[in-house]
């Protein structure tokens, strides 16, 4: 009788390719042999054979943890998407559709949204429209996200619409969350709250073309309060972002799931990427909240110098409060691209 031991990651080890134990004391005890029989995205699969098969029932977690180095996650088709318009576009640029209609020089959001998108497709790879701005202004605010969302599409269809909404809840308000942003307004990626745990994020990643970006370390300097308070775990003390990073890395079973991490926080931005070598992050805070472009660039991007995108609203969309907003949207967008891909290729990371 084969008894299987599915094996959840809950951590790294520094071993190339080899399942360790961890602390348990009882590790192995019920198996005469164990061997590894297959690995896939966060789990190790082992059967063994045991030595009381009555003990032995369902699936036993967390015995070993496993790092192989140098092996990449398979991409899922989200992240074969973002990877394609990064690449298309040789950008890491987002732009952050935040319409505000106190600066902005036309009357109509839309006619706003529409001037910025079509100033700069080509030069960015992503659009980010924040849905507040839009619930803001009711009913015709919603008319115009709908409609900003066709232009993208029609305009520049290689481009990801990342859904800023933020929202965080759990069962069957999750799941209406999740049919409302993807199948609704039909986005590409959205951001959410996990403060709710597993039972938040997991209505969000049942369909691998989708992304979804969970709040990991803001930019804003409130988000210290909590985000940044130690707490106690298994695997011992730590910041509260590093735990929910972890905990991403093991909910993260399609390899659709992303972190949001802000570039005014570098120490914090080098610590989770470390946990998260290859997860696609989403990095506000550049531009208008001052944080370190080559840091951000530098610390923020994987190995390759992919799965990052660089997010600039206000430094972009309001760049001139006159009536070439759009061209000096398009020259903003230009230039940050320029410094971006100038700090790739000084890495050796440059777009092929």
């Amino acid at each position: 009788m084969i008894g299987v031991v599915r094996a959840l990651v809950r951590r790294e080890c520094h071993s190339e390719g080899v399942a360790e134990e961890s602390s348990n004391p009882q590790f192995g005890r019920p198996f005469a042999s164990l061997r590894v029989t297959a690995v896939v995205p966060s789990r190790l699969e082992i059967s063994g054979r045991p030595r009381a098969p009555e003990t032995v029932r369902g699936f036993v977690y967390t015995f070993f943890t496993w790092r192989q180095q140098g092996q990449r996650r398979a991409m899922s088709r989200f992240t074969q998407r973002l990877e394609q318009a990064s690449t298309e576009t040789k950008s890491l640029v987002c732009v952050g559709l935040d319409p505000d209609p106190t600066r902005m020089p036309v009357d109509s959001v839309y006619e706003f949204n529409q001037a910025i998108v079509d100033a700069t497709a080509g030069i960015v790879c992503a659009y980010k429209p924040n849905l507040a701005f839009y619930e803001a202004l009711g009913l015709p605010g919603l008319e115009d996200l709908h409609k900003t969302i066709a232009h993208i599409r029609d305009s520049t269809p290689g481009a990801i619409i990342i859904g800023d909404a933020k929202r965080g809840d759990i069962g069957p308000s999750a799941q209406a969350y999740a049919k409302a942003l993807f199948q609704v307004w039909g986005f590409d990626a959205v951001t959410i709250n996990a403060w709710g745990g597993e039972d938040t994020v997991t209505p969000f990643l049942e369909d691998e073309t989708k992304g979804v970006f969970v709040w990991c370390r803001g930019s804003n300097p409130g988000s210290a309060d909590f985000q940044d308070v130690r707490i106690t775990t298994d695997d011992g003390p730590m910041a509260l972002y590093r735990n929910m990073a972890l905990a991403c890395q093991q909910w993260d079973t399609k390899g659709n799931l992303g972190l949001v991490v802000g570039a005014t926080v570098p120490e914090q931005l080098k610590e989770i990427r470390a946990v998260c070598p290859n997860m696609p992050f989403l990095i506000p805070g550049v531009g208008a909240q001052g944080g370190d472009l080559e840091a951000a660039v530098r610390l923020g991007s994987d190995s390759r110098g992919r799965a990052a995108l660089i997010n600039s609203s206000r430094g972009i969309i309001y760049a001139s409060s006159g009536r070439d907003f759009a061209q000096a949207a398009a020259r903003e967008a230009e230039k940050l691209r320029t410094s971006i891909n100038q700090v790739l290729e000084a890495d050796d990371k440059g777009w092929p």
